[in-house]
């Protein structure tokens, strides 16, 4: 009787796939079952989890480049042009060297000829404001207020000096006289 009883379970583990000496598997791999159990009478279709909604975000507004003529440099057969772009970092171009995507097609003493290849040609005096407004479509946008040139600065002191003085003298022929 024993030996029929331990047949009849030798074939029903051969049956399920178990050997006596395995054990069945954990509760957790019938998860799915109790999840999703046949009997139940509230059960749904099942549904697939919906995608996160993919927040769209707004492309980036172009950033307006600028570059300033900030003066020129002209000595013996050197002629140089400084330009400060929007980031103050200044800048040195030779006639046909590259600024900005412009080639610097000449240098005088009172400005510069810029090109954008074939296309667009620009004369700009020392001061001037060059922007592109974020297009690509570069254009004067105005001029930046400069500083007073050494010279300027030394002529006034010097005019300074001479009023000084003036006065000075006039102050000595005065106690002179007695006034």
């Amino acid at each position: 009787m024993i030996r029929r009883i331990l047949g009849t379970m030798a074939l029903a583990g051969a049956l399920v796939g178990l050997r006596a000496s395995e054990e069945p598997p954990p509760f957790s791999d019938y998860k799915l079952v109790v999840e999703r159990n046949v009997f139940n009478a509230s059960r749904m279709p099942y549904r697939a989890a919906e995608p996160a909604p993919v927040e769209v975000k707004p492309a980036p507004r172009p950033v307006a480049k600028t570059i300033t003529l900030a003066g020129v440099f002209i000595a013996d057969e050197r002629a140089l042009a400084l330009f400060v772009d929007g980031g103050r970092t200044c800048t040195q171009a030779a006639v046909g060297q590259s600024v900005s995507g412009f080639t610097v097609a000449e240098i005088t003493s009172t400005g510069v000829l810029l090109k954008l290849g074939d296309e667009k040609e620009l004369r700009i005096s020392v001061g001037d404001r060059l922007s592109d407004g974020g297009t690509g479509n570069w254009a004067q946008v105005g001029q930046v207020e400069q500083a007073p040139s050494a010279q300027t600065v030394i002529d006034e002191r010097k005019e300074a000096d001479k009023a000084s003085v003036l006065q000075k003298m006039m102050e000595r022929r005065k106690r002179e006289l007695g006034q």
